[in-house]
Formats: C-alpha cells, structure tokens, sequence
C-alpha cells in the first residue's frame, strides 16, 4: 500500500548511470521494477563516467522532461489532447544531452523518448552523404522503442542511421528489424543501406497516428538495434500556424496535392518508400510548355503564343510555390534541378534554394544557377577523365540512344558493352550512372532499351558487388601488362582523347588497408599474366573470379621501397566478354 501511493504521489523518477561505471545492468534491473509497476520514470545511459558535465548534461535533460510531466500533470489526463502539441515538425538528435543546431539552421532537441538502451557519442568521425555531419556523431542504441505524443493524422517518419561502430566490419555486421506504426522493415542493416560505414542514410516511412502518440519499435537480430536522429513531420495541419504569414499557412493548410502532376508524384513517393526505395524528382525550373513566362530556354524562341509573358512572375507564381509544395507535401530525398540558362540569377535561385531548408538531408545537384553548386556535379554525355579529384560527389548522366526523350528515328543505341564499361569506368572514378531511358506516349520502353537494361541486370547480377558501394581505384600510379588498344571509344563531347579499354578497379577498403580490390579485365591476356603495381604495401590474401569464387587465381606480392607489384597467373578464357572481374582480398 507504501509503494502503491509513493508511486502516486510521484511525477518523474530520473535512472541515470554512466557506461563505464559498471553499473549499467544494476540500472538496467532498476528500470524493469518502475516499468512492471507502472511507475513514470527515464532510463538514460551517458556515454561516459559521472563527471561534472555529464552529471550537468543529466540535469538539463531532466528539467525538460520534468517540465513535460509537470504539464500532463495539470491536465490530469496523459493522453489528454491538451497535452498533446499542436502538429509541427519534430525532430530529435539521438544521443545528445544538449539540442543540436544542423546545416539548415534547425534545431534538434536532446536525446528523449526512448524507452530503453544506451546513448555514445563519437565527436570527432567523418561522416559521409550529409550536409550536417553532428546529427550522425552521436547515437542511441539497444532500445526498445522510441514514442511521441502527436496530434492525430498523417505524418513521414524520417529515421537517420549511419555505421559509426568499429566493431562492425562489413554487411550483416549489424542486422534488427523496427516497426513504424505498423510498417515492418526487417532485417534492416545500416551498412548495406548506406553503402558502408560513416556514411548517412535516411529511412522516410509515411505514417499515420490514430491514438495521439506516434511509436516505433525495435528488435535486434544480430548486434543492437542504433539511431542516430528521428524526424517527424507532418502532412496535414488543422489550422495556421502562429507563426507563419496567414498566405503561406493558407496554402499548406489541407497539404493535398494541388494538380494531377503533384497528385501522381505524390503516389509515386508513397508506392517507392512502401518498396523501402528512394524517391527523387527532376525539376526543370526555366522550361515549362505550359505556364506564361515559364519557357525562357527555348533556342528557336517561344513557339506557343501561350507561353508568352514574365518569367519573374512565373517563378512567384509557378515555380515556388511548386518547390514548396514538394518539400512540405511529397518529401522528396533527391531533388535534381536542370538547365538554369543565364537568367537564373542568384537573385532568382535564392527564394528556390531556401525552401531546401523544409526538408533538411535533401540532394541537390548542381544546376540550380545563381552559383549554388549543390551536392553533386553533373557531366552530361562524357565520363570526366579522372573524375573529380577534389573528392566531391558527381554522376554522369548519359542516353541510350542519342536522345533524351522518345524518338522513332533515332536507333544509334549504345551497345551493352559500351554501357556495362561506361558504368565500370565510372565506378572507377567514384562517381554514379544516370542512365536515361526515353519512354513512349504509351509509357513504353523501346525494347532495345529493355534489352540493354536487362544484360546489364544479368552483369550486375554477378558482378554488383565490385560496383556497388564501392570506392574508386586505389592505386595512384597504376602499371599493367594487360594489351592496350583494341576496343576504343570515340572522342567524347568535350573534344577528349578516345579511351582505352583494357581494365578498371573499384575498391572496398578499410582505413587500415585491409579488404577488397576488383579488376574489371576488358582484354583479356592471352597468356593469361596480368600485373598491377601500387604505392601502398598489402600482403595479397586470395584472389579468384568473383562470377566464380571456387575459381582460385593464382598470385604472388612482391614489394620493392614503396612499391608493391601483384603478378596474377590468369585462367586462359575470359569468364565474361565484356568485362571480367578479379577480386582481390588484402591485408597490411
């Protein structure tokens, strides 16, 4: 009867215990006795002993939650909708005990609503694919749930995971399923996804909440389950914002789609993330057929009277509140401008670039105008000769044929060859295929480009690891006695020399030189002896064909200074004719 009215008269117990003090399990045991009795508590694990700022840092996370309970407690009711606030735009750094400012310029709140698990922070790791690198250094793991209290109605859950554990050393290191109100992701492995370590990854789940309180549940498989920051936004608001202009509230207020393109774009993102794939949009910000002022690229001036009239008012009109919507309505992770032209003044892309900011890890390229450079470059047609060596992100963007859009007459299709080897070349150079498809009216593809598409399916089906994921070619100066010649592309657009064909490499490697290393042979050696040196020292562990890997190649290392020669006595065919892939297994 003692415990049962303490437990009454209690408003919030605080479980705090350091994970170097041994006493995690002592809390851990603690926390299950006030959960079976229902007693309102916080289970919080630091990353570090009780020193003076971790213990600072507890009372800080303690006052906010201590504030929350004192307010459910003046409404008597947990669940009451007076405890529940009005729908805006969580978001919550996992981790942290301090809020966290990102790149945009939005603050994140500290580590909260969890139910369960530890908090680590790792300050000073590199983290890949993000803009905002501090919402990825620090993390929640081994918990239960994560649960807040929203309004009713429709939401994306936006779950931001990067591999930033040493411990994990490739896929299936780390493996747990989570369930967003209902929508189950199983064996969900950050790895994969991200496509390594210290890389980000943002899972967008659409949610709806019938009951006031949005949850997510977790379940390990093969190590704990991690998270790095949760996002809620919501798709609908009942009324305007106090703090918005009554003009922009009033057009988000119901956040339907405002034609038939925004409502099939909107399926679209729902029918991919139901797939757990990405969703992108391609926006063409100064050519539009069908809106007065919105065609400024035309090359033989404007050939509809109707589009006639001022691209200014066209941008207020048309463009942004088009870009609004889709950053507020449809969510999307990619956004990819196209063909600014010179009148895409920074005065003109700036209202465009700022409304990025409402969907925060978005992916932008580089053709905007107006000197916003995005996060990737964009070479149209050609394969830059080394890449970008600053490091940066890019992706070639290339046509089947020599058209972008559908053309009866143009059969000058690429062979699967030259594209399989476009895409191999690129890897190489640690950049991305944009490989352009040109659909009928019908929505049809052109059966030579499905025919491509699928060779280079069965290519990938055999070779996708040495491609995805991978890094470029680690070897600085490289040597080969593979022939050159034979195979030769024709000069690219930009006037370049032809390329050779006789091999590539594509790389996943560890920060201790450890891993993989794929050739990608084009031509073959007819006395099957092919030789690469590099500028790094590496014993070779094993190679064989990765389409085969019972099909042992034989190999020997040798090291002069800092040099390291591999000598690889070759099978005598070609496993593959357009391209065969050695795979190389390394340590220091």
């Amino acid at each position: 009867m003692t415990a049962l009215k303490t437990a009454r008269r209690l408003k919030l117990v605080w479980l705090a215990c350091g994970n170097r003090d041994g006493l995690i399990r002592v809390s851990q045991g603690v926390h299950r006795m006030l959960k079976e009795n229902a007693v309102p508590h916080v289970w919080h694990v630091d990353s570090h002993a009780h020193d003076d700022p971790e213990w600072s840092g507890n009372l800080y996370l303690f006052a906010q939650h201590l504030f929350q309970a004192g307010s459910v407690a003046k409404g008597e009711q947990a669940a009451s909708a007076a405890a529940i606030p009005a729908a805006k735009i969580i978001r919550i750094k996992a981790g942290k005990t301090e809020p966290v400012k990102d790149a945009e310029g939005n603050v994140w709140l500290a580590d909260q609503g969890f139910e369960g698990g530890q908090t680590i922070e790792w300050p000073d790791i590199q983290i890949a694919n993000t803009k905002s690198p501090d919402l990825y250094r620090a993390e929640h793991y081994s918990m239960d749930s994560f649960s807040w209290p929203v309004p009713n109605g429709k939401y994306v859950v936006k779950l931001h995971f990067a591999e930033t554990f040493d411990g994990i050393a490739g896929p299936g290191g780390r493996v747990f399923s989570f369930n967003v109100q209902g929508k189950e992701f199983k064996d969900f492995d950050v790895w994969v996804k991200a496509g390594g370590p210290l890389k980000a990854y943002t899972e967008a789940v659409p949610a709806e909440v019938t009951d006031g309180k949005l949850k997510v549940t977790f379940t390990p498989k093969v190590e704990n389950p991690q998270i790095c920051a949760i996002e809620i936004i919501p798709q609908s608001e009942s009324e305007p914002s106090a703090t918005k202009p009554a003009a922009a509230a009033s057009s988000l207020a119901a956040a339907a789609p405002s034609s038939p393109e925004a409502t099939q774009s909107k399926e679209l993102a729902e029918a991919a993330r139901e797939q757990g794939l990405h969703f992108g949009v391609y926006y063409s910000q100064v050519q539009d057929w069908n809106h007065p002022g919105g065609d400024v690229q035309g090359r033989g001036g404007r050939w509809d009277p109707t589009m006639n009239g001022s691209f200014d008012e066209y941008l207020q009109k048309v463009a942004i509140p088009q870009i609004r919507e889709l950053m507020e309505n449809i969510h999307p992770e990619v956004l990819w401008w196209d063909t600014p032209g010179r009148i895409m003044t920074p005065e003109r892309a700036k209202p465009l670039h700022d409304l990025l900011a409402l969907q925060p890890g978005i992916i932008t390229n580089n053709r905007l105008g107006g000197g916003y450079r995005g996060d990737t470059e964009t070479p149209e047609g050609f394969i830059p000769a080394s890449g970008y060596p600053g490091g940066g992100d890019w992706e070639t963007c290339m046509t089947i044929n020599n058209t972008w859009g559908y053309k009866s007459t143009d059969n000058n299709h690429k062979s699967t060859q030259t594209l399989i080897r476009n895409l191999i070349d690129i890897a190489s150079k640690g950049g991305n295929y944009l490989l352009n498809v040109g659909p009928t009216a019908e929505g049809v593809i052109p059966q030579p480009h499905v025919e491509r598409l699928l060779a280079i399916g069965q290519w990938l089906k055999a070779n996708g690891e040495a491609i995805y994921g991978t890094g470029p070619n680690p070897f600085p100066r490289v040597q080969t006695n593979a022939p050159s010649g034979g195979d030769q592309s024709r000069p690219n657009r930009r006037g370049g020399a032809p390329v050779v064909w006789d091999w590539r490499a594509t790389s996943k490697l560890n920060s201790d030189g450890s891993g993989k290393i794929f050739l990608h042979i084009f031509q073959w050696p007819a006395d099957g002896q092919f030789t690469v040196t590099w500028t790094y020292k590496a014993q070779l562990v094993k190679a064989y064909l990765l389409a085969d890997p019972n099909t042992v190649v034989e190999g020997s290392v040798k090291s002069e200074g800092d040099q390291t020669t591999c000598a690889l006595k070759l099978p005598t065919t070609a496993p593959d004719p357009v391209a065969s892939v050695v795979c190389l297994e390394v340590k220091p």
